[in-house]
């Protein structure tokens, strides 16, 4: 009786190094240079094409953004909630916004 010869199977997971990281998109998948999102988007995870767009009337103060908190109010505008994260309002008329999360002041 001849014997049969069982070979073990061998998974070989890869990692990809070049996968855009946080805060950067890649322009396809498996890109080699990835980009920073920008003033108004950020990247929540690795690996994205694109990045998300911030709410209305809110920036991010870094290049590299990678979570909808970090969009806060541009100047001019304000959270009628102080929630970062959600879309901002026009600042009202006479008064002044400062972004973020403060307030609008009425102007004298």
């Amino acid at each position: 009786m001849a014997m049969a010869m069982v070979m073990p199977v061998v998974v070989v997971m890869m990692t990809i190094e070049s996968v855009a990281a946080q805060g950067t998109f890649g322009a396809t998948i498996g890109a080699s240079t990835c980009k920073e999102c920008g003033a108004s988007s950020f990247a929540p995870m690795r690996g994205l094409s694109q990045c998300q767009r911030c709410p209305n009337h809110t920036i991010t103060r870094s290049m590299t953004s990678h979570s909808l908190v970090q969009c806060e109010c541009s100047s001019e505008s304000y959270h009628k909630t102080a929630m970062q994260g959600e879309p901002c309002d026009p600042c009202p008329l006479g008064s002044f916004c400062a972004g973020g999360v403060q307030a609008p002041v009425t102007r004298t």
